[in-house]
């Protein structure tokens, strides 16, 4: 777990894990639930790298492709 964590951070999980950091303290600040639960979850998606496009499958290494070509013509 330390390592999924400590590993693999680019940009676009950076700008998530900021936006969520923004979005939760604004709601906090604005006592509204809805736009907490909304901030915490950008922040957990970050902190676990996970995502909502596939499922983050390929982002934590699972995803085996294929490099075989087809030779036939």
């Amino acid at each position: 777990m330390k390592t999924l964590i400590a590993t693999g951070w680019n940009f676009m999980r950076i700008l998530r894990l900021i936006i969520g950091i923004v979005v939760t303290v604004f709601a906090i600040r604005s006592h509204d639930l809805l736009l907490g639960l909304g901030g915490s979850f950008l922040v957990l998606l970050a902190v676990l790298n996970a995502g909502c496009c596939g499922a983050g499958a390929c982002s934590t290494g699972s995803c085996k492709v294929d490099t075989k070509t087809n030779t036939k013509e």
